[in-house]
């Protein structure tokens, strides 16, 4: 049995439609619900992070939960869609704009170092200002405030995902006859 492919159009696409302002203490509050409805829902880490990474860097988060909503026992009404959009938007520029250039593990084992600092704000307005780092003033604080709603949800005890060396896809297999 194949797996059904998704498909959507590029008039499903979030790029024109600008990222709301949120501030850290939004963030965390949509981070739970995220985390309620999809990684204690129904989803292990594992399968969200494959998921996201593939949604998220084709700018359709917006498809992806429509997508999940369509499901009965889903449980995600538009209150909490929009919520769980806009943090997965931000994710989706953190990851665009962090992880193009660095390895998740690089990235990673810097936001703990300077986050310890409470240096957050350092570390991304110098990638702000690195020539070619295509991060925008805007770009910056809306970075600066998902992490800081990131780590925040984590003091606090809230479920983040946190991607993994077990989260990757496993390689692919050579086909066998």
């Amino acid at each position: 049995m194949q797996s059904e492919q998704v498909v959507y159009s590029e008039q499903q696409s979030q790029k024109e439609r600008p990222l709301p302002y949120a501030n850290v203490d939004k963030l965390v509050s949509y981070n739970a619900v995220y985390a309620h409805k999809c990684d204690e829902g129904c989803h292990t880490i594992k399968t969200v992070s494959e998921k996201l990474d593939q949604y998220t860097s084709a700018d359709k988060v917006d498809f992806l939960i429509k997508w999940m909503k369509r499901f009965p026992n889903s449980n995600i009404s538009e209150s909490d869609a929009a919520q769980i959009e806009v943090y997965l938007r931000y994710e989706g520029l953190f990851n665009l704009k962090c992880n193009g250039c660095h390895t998740q593990e690089m990235v990673a084992d810097r936001l703990d170092y300077y986050a310890g600092k409470n240096q957050l704000d350092f570390l991304i307005n110098w990638m702000y200002e690195m020539p070619n780092s295509d991060i925008t003033r805007r770009d910056a604080i809306r970075i600066v405030n998902y992490l800081k709603a990131r780590y925040k949800a984590a003091e606090e005890g809230l479920a983040v995902v946190k991607k993994t060396n077990e989260a990757k896809p496993p390689e692919a297999q050579p086909a066998t006859k």
